[in-house]
Parts: structure tokens; sequence; C-alpha cells
């Protein structure tokens, strides 16, 4: 047993241990200042990306933590399975799920149904877009919102109470007293401000601005939807349970559940838990209320660059150490001479490669003062409610998070060059006898530095392909006319009577109505029967009035249009689109003029009087589905106004001024089509990924080329002397620049050959997911690896040209 003493001795000498591979690291480190600056910007610049990414999921885990029984808190999921076996995947429930749950399964402590509420407040002649859930009284008993003042479960038992956030009532009321304030809540009634909600401690991913009673649901047109076992759209179902065994018992009991209410269903549902801290980096789920969270598929993606850009700057590592283990084979002779064992070599190149890792750390910590704002400047983020703050960095979990990776990525990347160059036998280093640096290893440290020229190369041609994509989508033909459009919501506003007025100035040609806008991505879905004995078939329908076609130069292939004048269009009257005719199978479009089809499970028998040239309806990454317009005024949501060319501005004008003595109440909401689809999701979407790629991208060339400079510096400097000696014996520039380059050159244009083919495969793949998508043209896969090339031999000529430039002399003189 060691005495206290011996302890305090054996501490000291292991401080002193540690204290000297620092030191020597670091002098070995400030020697090598070339390899320590390529190393430490490549691994700042790929440790930048992942240390974003662990913010990311720092961020996104940090959800819904702040409720004190979150880990008992569950949310159910539904899967609507069709009777073709389709699956779709649901954030919401059917509303009596919850009370069948309270009554037949003991150990459910609390559980809400919510719903959402998307509506304008009007407050004094002012109108404001407000988001919010109708909620229970047992919502304030599974989440920590806490209120004030007042008690949530006696003001939500009033369906007249409304409950604001802080933020709300400073929006709609300013530094005035909002309670008792009355608030019009278009589509849901009046309400009467009864509580403020104060902030919570916490990030939620359930976000809303009032809460108004479930209660209210009931005496409206939407009660039918409480006892509707087929409607899982509107309503989302949480509970809090005892213990994990409840909810163990509660996924086993929802089959049961499912069995009975849909057994021998077309459509039916089946039910699951999803725990709260799982909603946040969760599956993708359809029909999310009033939650935002971001899918861990995106989490995965993210993931895969930072291995591959992180993966990448550590090849720059380990090649760089093995292409300058000639130059320290001294340096491991005297040290091994002098009685340090393989242990003690092997610990101090392990040091080497952490120092180089954290000082990489902090350049990380540095570039991330510029990421951050870039991420948060994406569309997907705000979308999503991530706002990164740069205080997040502080964070001393996070920071440990940091150390502990930098740490991770230090020794995993010097493992190997350690474990290579701590076998030197000692009279082999110092007479210079090294196989590790001779041609039987070559292709090693050259295979490392042809990976990371193929990863930039993949990288960058995936980007050009992305961006010709991008530029395709934003300039891709829809099938209908979108220039000089002006789309107005109508508010509720009566259709006609915008339109006449509106007609009454010269920069207006034309003005239509529809329920739906083209390319949205909002659509309706009704069923379509040939005949009594046929299959019926989904179709997007849309409502529209006769001028809609003629207004957005929709082309009429077959029949005719809506007529002002024909009664019958009004309700028996509709217009397919040639897919609809397809999949209903009637044969030719002007075959089917004047069939009938059932509509509906109503039964409406409606006859077809024209068909229109297919267009795409949604975003272009989606084919052309059977579509169907009808002439129904009351679904009228949309005017679409045509201005005169080059009057857009005067016509916006317009739809002020009109707007502004109709409806004095609510601000005019409008927007240009083009406007509209070159803003869609899926053009935001393509242009974050856009930059995501062209940043990472962008990173793998830098860490590339850093990589191939590194080991032009070091080969020259192997090589001085043979230079030295061509020079003398006659070898011009050009022969001794070529000499120097051609083993990297080789290696530049063997990754090109073996990367080139795969990323047009790899493209061609991904470019099938969109419909209207452009081709892979080899020209351009060609021209990205010839500009790739140049770019490596660049890198490469700058220090080959130097070395044949050098004067013989200096280099032989020791000779």
């Amino acid at each position: 047993m060691c005495s206290s003493g011996e302890t305090i001795t054996y501490a000291a000498e292991a401080e002193l241990v540690i204290k000297n591979y620092l030191k020597t690291s670091l002098r070995g480190l400030l020697r090598n200042k070339s390899f320590t600056g390529i190393t430490v910007l490549g691994l700042a610049l790929s440790m930048s990306v992942c240390l974003l990414i662990f913010a990311f999921i720092w961020d996104q885990k940090s959800y819904d933590d702040f409720h004190e029984d979150a880990d008992r808190i569950y949310r159910v999921l539904s899967e609507r399975i069709t009777v073709d076996g389709d699956v779709n995947a649901l954030a919401a429930t059917p509303a009596p799920l919850a009370a069948v749950l309270a009554e037949e399964l003991p150990g459910i402590e609390a559980i809400t149904r919510i719903g959402q509420i998307r509506s304008q407040g009007v407050y004094e002649g002012k109108a404001l877009p407000l988001t919010g859930l109708h909620v229970e009284p047992e919502f304030f008993d599974i989440f920590d919102f806490r209120l004030v003042s007042g008690s949530p479960q006696t003001l939500l038992q009033d369906p007249s109470n409304l409950l604001i956030t802080e933020i709300a009532a400073v929006k709609l009321f300013g530094d005035a007293d909002p309670l008792g304030k009355t608030i019009s809540l278009e589509g849901f009634g009046d309400f009467s401000v009864s509580a403020i909600v104060a902030m919570p401690t916490g990030k939620s991913h359930l976000q809303f601005e009032i809460l108004a009673p479930f209660a209210s649901i009931e005496g409206s047109s939407s009660a039918s939807d409480l006892t509707d076992w087929d409607n899982s759209s509107r309503f989302a179902t949480y509970l809090r349970v005892a213990d994990k065994a409840t909810a163990k018992r509660l996924d086993d009991f929802l089959p049961t559940v499912a069995e009975r209410q849909y057994s021998g269903a077309d459509v039916r549902l089946e039910f699951h838990v999803q725990a709260l801290g799982s909603i946040s980096l969760g599956p993708v789920l359809g029909n999310e209320i009033a939650s935002y969270s971001v899918p861990a598929l995106f989490v995965y993606f993210l993931s895969f660059l930072g291995i591959v850009i992180i993966s990448v700057a550590s090849f720059n590592y380990v090649s760089l150490s093995f292409a300058r283990s000639m130059r320290r084979a001294q340096e491991i002779g005297v040290r091994k001479a002098m009685g340090a064992v393989r242990q003690q070599v092997f610990l101090q190149f392990i040091s080497e490669s952490v120092i180089v890792a954290f000082l990489g750390m902090l350049g990380a910590v540095i570039i991330l003062f510029w990421l951050l704002p870039a991420f948060n400047s994406l569309w997907f983020s705000s979308f999503a409610g991530i706002q990164f703050e740069i205080s997040l960095l502080a964070e001393p979990l996070l920071l440990a998070t940091f150390i502990l990776f930098s740490l991770a990525v230090g020794v995993l990347a010097g493992f190997i060059p350690a474990l290579r160059l701590s076998r030197f036998l000692p009279v082999q280093a110092l007479k210079g006898k090294l196989s590790v640096a001779g041609s039987g290893r070559r292709w090693f440290r050259n295979g490392l530095s042809g990976v990371q020229f193929g990863v930039a190369l993949f990288f960058v041609t995936t980007t050009v392909f992305l961006y010709a994509q991008l530029q395709h989508l934003l300039t891709a033909d829809y099938g209908f006319a979108s220039d000089n459009i002006i789309n107005v919501d109508l508010q509720g506003q009566e259709f006609g009577l915008f339109r006449d007025e509106m007609l009454r100035h010269a920069s207006i040609t034309s003005v239509s109505a529809t329920s739906t806008l083209p390319a949205s991505g909002s659509t309706r879905t009704v069923e379509v029967r040939k005949d009594d004995d046929s299959v019926p078939v989904d179709v997007i329908e849309y409502s529209v009035d006769p001028a809609f076609l003629d207004n957005l130069e929709f082309e009429l292939v077959a029949g005719r249009n809506f007529s002002d004048q024909g009664v019958q269009d009004t309700s028996s009257s509709i217009v397919l689109n040639e897919t609809a005719v397809q999949i209903l199978g009637m044969g030719s479009p002007s075959g089917a003029i004047g069939s009938l089809v059932t509509l509906g499970s109503s039964g409406t028998e409606a006859e077809i009087i024209g068909v229109v040239k297919d267009y795409h309806y949604d975003t272009l990454t989606d084919p052309i589905s059977g579509m169907m317009w009808r002439y129904l005024p009351e679904a009228f949501r949309y005017a679409n106004v045509r201005a005169n060319n080059g009057m857009i501005d005067e016509a916006e004008a317009h739809v002020e001024e009109v707007w502004s003595r109709l409806d004095p109440v609510h601000p005019a909401t409008y927007e240009e089509f083009n406007e509209q689809l070159v803003s869609s999701p899926l053009n935001r979407t393509m242009k974050d990924l856009f930059g995501i790629i062209g940043v990472v991208a962008l990173l793998a060339l830098v860490v590339s080329c850093l990589g191939l400079l590194g080991m032009a510096v070091y080969s020259v400097e192997v090589r001085v002397k043979e230079v030295g000696i061509r020079k003398v014996l006659g070898a011009t520039r050009m022969n001794i620049a070529y000499t120097l380059s051609k083993d990297y050159l080789r290696l530049v244009i063997l990754a090109a050959v073996i990367v080139t083919p795969l990323v047009g495969l790899f493209s061609k793949f991904w470019l099938q997911a969109f419909s209207n998508h452009i081709d892979v043209e080899i020209l351009w896969l060609v021209g990205c690896a010839v500009v790739m090339a140049m770019i490596a031999t660049g890198v490469i000529a700058t220090q080959t040209v130097r070395a044949a430039d050098a004067d013989p002399i200096l280099s032989l003189r020791y000779e």
C-alpha cells in the first residue's frame, strides 16, 4: 500500500510527464508552421460544420424539457391505412379517442385534446392574424404553462373566455390592460380576455398566441367533429401517465381500440404513443396541430455531411503526418536511443494530434459566429422556428461536448500516424531507412489525398446540378399564364362586388375567382365515378368562375368553358383535365364531352362540358393528377387580377384603394403570382439545400486543396537535393515541375475518372424525384472534373514551380 508521500510523488510525476508531452508537442508544431497551419485550418473549417450540428441537436433536444413531468407525457399518433396499403403517419387523432382512453385504461392521470386556431382577431376596427389552440382544462394539468393570474380550470369552463400570451397582449392592446376586453375571432365568435399566459421558461413544440376553451367548439358548426371517428385531422391528444408501465399498457391497448372502431372499413386508423421528448427530431408526420418540430431525417442528412467533411480534414492530418515522417525520423531515433519506449513515443504523437484538434476547435468556434446567423437566415429555420442565439455557445454542457468532440477527433486522426511512427527502430530511424516513407507506402498517403479530391469533386458537381435544377424550377412552365397576375385573398368579401370595382380602373384587363390557387400546394379531392359499376377515383377539385380558364390562359383541348348565362353550369357541369379523362377510362378528350359522371358520396350527377390540357397544379416534384373544375361561387376564396403590361404597380395601388373602401377593418392581402411561384416551399427548400450543399462543397474543396498543398510542400522539401542534382545535370524548369507533380496529377486524374461517373449516376437518381427535371449532361460532368483538376494543378504548381526555380547551389552546398 502506498503512503501519502508516494501518492503525491506519483501525481507530481504524472503532471511532469503531461507537461513534458505538451511542451514538446507545442515546440514541434511551432517548428513546422506550414504543417500546423494547414491541418489546423482544415480542421477548423470542417469542425465548424460539426459544431453547428451539435448546437442544432442541442437546441432541438431542449424543447419541452421545462415541463416537470416531461418523462411521463405522451402524444397519441395515428396511421391512416387505405385499402391499397398506403400508410400516412399523422400527429392528430379522432376527438372521441380521448374519452375512451380515460374511461378504459387505468393509470392515465390526465388527458386532453387540443385543436388549432388560425384566425383574424378584430379589436376596435383593427384586424390582426392570431394563431392558437382550443384546449381543455386538463391542458394545464399536463403542461407547465402558467397564468399571470386566475385558475385555468375555472376560466376554461366558460366558452366565452379567452386566454392570451403576454406577447399577443402587447400585439393587440399595446400598453393597455387587456383583461375584460372583447376580441372577435373570425369564424369562432366573440371572446372576452380573461387571463394572461406567462412566457414559458423553456422552448415548446406547441406554438400559440391565444387559448380558447374547448367547450366553444361544442356550440359551433364543427361540433360534429367531436364524435367523428373518421376525422383525424383536427385534434391532437396528449396525456400524462402514472409510470412507464402505463405507457406500455397504453401502446398495447391502442390496437384494440382501432380494431373495435375500424374493423372491415376501407380506410382504417391505427394508433401509437410518442414520448414528449421524441417529438422534436422525431418522424415526419402530417396534420401537426399548432406544433412545429424538425424531423430526425434532417439531422441524419446534416450528420452525414458533418462526418464526410471531418473525415476529409482528418485525412489531411494523417497524410501530412506520413509525408513528414522522414523529417522526424532522427527525432524518433534519438528519443528511442535515449530510452523512450514505444508507448511514450505513441503518446507524444497523440498529444500533438490532440493539440492540433483543440486549436481547430477554437478556430471552429470563431467560424460559428458567422455560421449561426447564416443558418438562422435559411427559410427552413424560420419556418421551423429555429433561431440560434450566440449565447448558446456559452452553455457549459455544450462547451463540454465541443471539447470531448475535439479530443475524439484528435485521437482518431492521430492514431494511425502515432501507431506507425512509434514502431520505428532506433537504428533505422537514425539512418533514415524507413519503409513507411518509401514507395511501398506512398500509395496510402496518396490514396487519402485522392479520396479528399474525390469527395470535393462529388460535392462540387452535385452543387452545380442542384443550382441548375433550382434555376429550372424557377423558370419552369407550369402550363398556365402567371405574368401580370395579382392574387388577392377575398377574406370572405363578395367576389362580384370586388370584381366590378376592380374592372373600373384602366390598369385592369380581367378578374377571375377560384377556391384554390394553382401550384400553391393546397388541394381538395373528391371521388368521381364513371358509372355505377366502376371504381371511384380521386380527382382534385377547383371551384372557379367562367373567367378563370381564359384569365390564366388554360388551353381547352375539347368542349367549352363555363358560361355566364348557362344556369346548368352552376350545379351540374364540370371541366376535366386530360389526366382525369384517362384515369376515368373515357378515351379521347373529345369523346368524353357530354358524358355523365357521379360526384362524391352524395351521388350528384354532372356533365363533362370541357377538357383542359394538363398543367402542374402542385409542386413540380409531383406527377400531374386528375383535376376537375366546377362553377360554385360560394367556394371562391381568391381573386386573380390581371394587369396590363407595365401597369402592375398601378393595379396593386387600385387593389389597396378598392379594398380599403370595401373592408376598412382587414388589410388587403395580395401577392404577384410570379413571386408566389418563386417563393413556394419547394423552391425555398431547394435554395436552402443548395446553400447547405454549396457550403459543404466549398469547405471540401478548400480542405482538399490544403491537403494537396501540404503534400506538395513536404514532397518538395524531401526531394530538394534531387531537384538540385537534376538542375545541375541540365533539367529544365518544366521537367522538374512535371517530375515533382506527376504523382499528384495522376492521382487527381484517377480520382476524377472514378468519381465523375458515380456523381453522374447519383445526380440522375435524385433528379428523378422531380417530375419536371433537367437531364444529366455529360459536358457538365466533364467540365466540373476539368475545372477541379485545374484548381488542383494550380495548387500543386505553387510549390513545384517554386522548387524548380530554386538555386541548386543552396541545396547542394553541404554535399
